[in-house]
């Protein structure tokens, strides 16, 4: 159930749905394997650094001084349990 002022609407919010954000598996991620492995670029360096919840102030700071491209968060574990810094 979503709740919210009918002023929201008329005043220029929109409601859209979204399933997988709209993406084609089959084709989209051959495309991006191919636009990766031309542009020699691998994955794995886009998630550089881990971070737990506890640390995302640290995670944004990195992010915004360039330290990192995609600082991946990791959710619902504690630093002992993951290893992550």
């Amino acid at each position: 159930m979503i709740r919210l002022a009918p002023h929201e609407l008329i005043s220029g919010k929109q409601i859209a749905g979204s399933w997988g954000g709209a993406t084609m598996p089959d084709q989209d991620i051959p495309r991006m394997h191919a636009l990766f492995q031309n542009m020699n670029i691998q994955l794995g360096s886009l998630l550089a650094k881990r971070y737990s919840l506890e640390k995302i102030n640290e995670a944004m700071d990195d992010l915004g001084a360039g330290r990192v491209s995609r600082p991946l968060i990791v959710m619902g574990h504690s630093d002992k349990a993951t290893g992550f810094d």
